[in-house]
């Protein structure tokens, strides 16, 4: 190779480089919004559960779902056993204990869930990728073995990442994980982290929704894994896929699995997220653990039935340590819970102060949300209910 041509090449990387560089900085700012309304939510009632042991601020009750609307179901551990509860929002009380009693979702600790109907409860296991349906007395109905291979995971241990079943019944609409994504850097640019599977014919019938965004401009840099993986919210024939990394909602034609549109799913103000770890970092935990306390990132998005609305919050950056020196425990952190029509345009913000919308802690409700207290009191476990001010 002579010296020109050593010296095209050598050019050519440095400019691809940079490039790369430059559109992860432009992907990092917030677009450019504009609130063409002002709705709001407003607080509707606190909801106040007995539950002798709940003694701390941390609520005991795990994984919450709302069902129809006025039930919530929640996840119980109480070794030896652990327990499906069933709460009765408008009375404020337990109404059903389900003792969980098969092996698997023992072995699995805390899973997410997804409540189709009182007899069709549909648990996903991480590491062993099956999808197990229960009935309301805990009993096994069916067991799906989704990947025989071992090939991907359900990143069900973490929250919010819960599967859907269509009115049919028949097809399973979850989020999949590749073995090893979580450990690896790389973009993964042919791996797709949605998929389908069919209940009936036991077998998976779709998958689609490769990395984009931000998640697929940061090169060998990483997010810790909580904030990698990207949530999914099934909505009619369309999924928005969300990142807690991304400004932007990636919405497919779930006839296609082909990427339809994306849109700007943030706030009016000056938004940006912070930048990916380098990768010399990937094993140091107590920095990947300051990336956490410090950075901002976004909940998944929500859809509220009645009112057709949406809603993203994004907890906005703080600081590393307080004033006395300590690491900062997310007491005093704000966070703004963004309000979008079915068109994706901005309606409303609304700020919330010293950490009361709390992380992972907001559940859809069809016409507003149930937020879980950031202090509970000695056997009590508190929530609070807010409606929408808006007539869709």
């Amino acid at each position: 190779m002579n010296l020109f041509l050593k010296y095209t090449v050598i050019t050519l990387l440095i400019t691809s480089c940079h490039s790369e560089k430059s559109e992860l900085k432009n992907l990092l700012k917030a677009p450019k919004v504009i609130k063409k309304d002002s709705v709001e939510l407003t607080f509707f009632k606190n909801v106040n559960i007995l539950y002798q042991g709940s003694h701390d601020d941390s609520s005991p009750f795990l994984r919450p779902y709302i069902f129809n609307g006025r039930h919530l179901y929640a996840m119980v551990r109480a070794k030896p056993k652990n327990y499906l509860i069933l709460i009765d929002i408008e009375k404020g009380k337990i109404d059903k204990k389900i003792e969980l009693t098969d092996k698997e979702i023992l072995n699995e600790g805390i899973s997410t869930f997804y409540v189709h109907s009182r007899d069709s409860i549909f648990f996903q296991t991480s590491n062993t990728a099956k999808i197990i349906l229960i009935d309301s007395t805990g009993s096994v109905i069916s067991r799906f073995e989704t990947s025989s291979n071992h090939d991907f995971v359900f990143p069900s241990f973490l929250p919010h990442h819960i599967g859907y079943v269509d009115k049919t019944g028949l097809n399973f609409y979850c989020t999949i994980s590749p073995v090893g994504f979580l450990a690896s850097l790389g973009t993964n640019d042919s791996i797709s982290f949605q998929g389908v599977y069919n209940l009936e014919k036991n077998k998976w019938v779709k998958k689609y929704g490769k990395l984009e965004g931000i998640m697929k401009e940061k090169d060998d840099d990483f997010y810790p894994p909580d904030l990698s993986l990207p949530y999914n919210l099934i909505l009619d024939d369309k999924a928005f896929v969300n990142y807690p990394m991304d400004h932007f909602i990636y919405v497919y034609d779930l006839t296609s699995g082909n990427l339809m549109t994306k849109l700007p799913a943030t706030s009016e103000k000056e938004i940006e997220l912070s930048k990916p770890l380098p990768s010399n970092l990937v094993n140091d935990r107590q920095e990947i653990w300051n990336f956490r306390i410090t950075c901002s990132f976004y909940e998944p998005l929500l859809y509220h039935s009645d009112v057709e609305l949406f809603t993203r919050a994004i907890h906005l950056p703080q600081a590393l340590k307080t004033d006395d020196g300590k690491l900062n425990s997310g007491a005093q952190r704000q966070t703004i819970l963004l309000i979008f029509n079915k068109g994706m345009e901005l309606i409303g913000e609304q700020m919330f102060y010293n950490g009361e919308y709390s992380i992972h802690g907001a559940t859809s409700m069809p016409n507003g949300i149930l937020l879980q207290s950031n202090t509970n009191l000695k056997d009590t476990v508190r929530y609070k209910v807010f409606h929408f001010n808006y007539k869709k």
